[in-house]
């Protein structure tokens, strides 16, 4: 199988697909997808975590994090929880200008959307 699909994905369609992998909330019998379509579709959300995943996450200084965020949450799913973590509840970069919101930068909203 090529795996030439997996570079026109990016961070923001990978956790999209993975949200609906991982919170499906039908039961098998009302699934209207067959057991071959699940197994695809489980191993095309393998193969993309195994290809995003122990990348480098960038920053979160202003409009960095809507990149840094979705990469941190990939690397998560592969395993690499600690890292992850510890990055996602690392302090914000622009904290200090943004201390009247004890820190968070609420300006990029798109980020806390993604």
């Amino acid at each position: 199988m090529k795996k030439s699909y997996l570079k026109y994905l990016n961070c923001a369609t990978i956790v999209c697909l993975l949200s609906l992998l991982l919170g499906n909330t039908q039961s098998i019998t009302q699934s209207q997808w067959t057991q071959q379509m699940s197994d695809e579709f489980q191993q095309r959300s393998r193969d993309a975590i195994a290809k995003l995943s122990g990348s480098h996450y960038g920053n979160t200084a202003f409009e960095n994090e809507k990149k840094s965020y979705p990469k941190a949450m990939i690397d998560f799913l592969a395993g690499n929880s600690e890292k992850a973590i510890a990055f996602l509840q690392a302090e914000d970069a622009d904290a200090a200008r943004n201390a009247h919101t004890l820190g968070i930068d609420f300006y990029s909203g798109f980020t806390l959307k993604g």
